[in-house]
């Protein structure tokens, strides 16, 4: 019986860079559905960037992956947006209740 994994609420989004990679093969792309499930079951996912005149979208493409993880052409339009910081004004509900 298999472990059961706690919940890591991280909602962790995984990029893989395999702009330099010459060749994949399905055991590899095993792998990358494998890491998916579980960035999936945390809330986050993969994202793959994969040149489109490559060997390796070739295979992506013919096993059809891209059904189950997004590909993106390069690493700028693969990066999920930074979220954005709130910084709260002096005098401000918040920064009253921190003087009481």
């Amino acid at each position: 019986m298999g472990r059961a994994r706690p919940p890591s609420h991280r909602h962790a989004t995984v990029v893989v860079d395999m702009t330099c990679t010459r060749f994949c093969d399905s055991s590899g792309f095993s792998v990358l559905v494998g890491a998916h499930k579980r960035a999936l079951a945390d809330g986050g996912g993969l994202r793959l960037v994969i040149s489109a005149d490559s060997q390796v979208f070739r295979i992506f493409t013919v096993i059809d992956l891209g059904r189950f993880i997004p590909r993106f052409a390069s690493l700028d339009q693969a990066l999920p947006p930074l979220p954005i910081e709130r910084v709260e004004e002096p005098g401000t509900e918040h920064d009253r209740a921190s003087e009481r």
